[in-house]
């Protein structure tokens, strides 16, 4: 069997500036943020897709996992921006 193992291009380290904790102060800085947190996320889905509707290629349930960890990593980091978002808006 040819098991794959796809390159991961989102990391969840936190060397990764789009997943720390710390959240650029600005509203626009944070509009920029999430436009490409965004972006990378219907990336990562696309790319998921492909990957996984690929026939005659196996892959690990750890992969089908680490794709699920990285989606819901960004998704988790989209909200936390969108929350951040919306209080300096209100603020404004």
């Amino acid at each position: 069997m040819n098991e794959q193992t796809p390159p991961t291009r989102f990391d969840t380290s936190a060397d990764d500036p789009f997943l720390r904790d710390d959240l650029p102060t600005t509203v626009g800085e944070l509009e920029e943020l999430l436009s490409s947190l965004e972006s990378d996320l219907e990336d990562l889905e696309e790319e998921r897709s492909f990957v996984l509707g690929q026939t005659g290629v196996h892959l690990s349930m750890s992969t089908v996992r680490q794709y699920e960890d990285e989606i819901n990593a960004l998704k988790t980091r989209i909200e936390k921006v969108r929350k951040a978002l919306n209080s300096r808006r209100s603020s404004l």
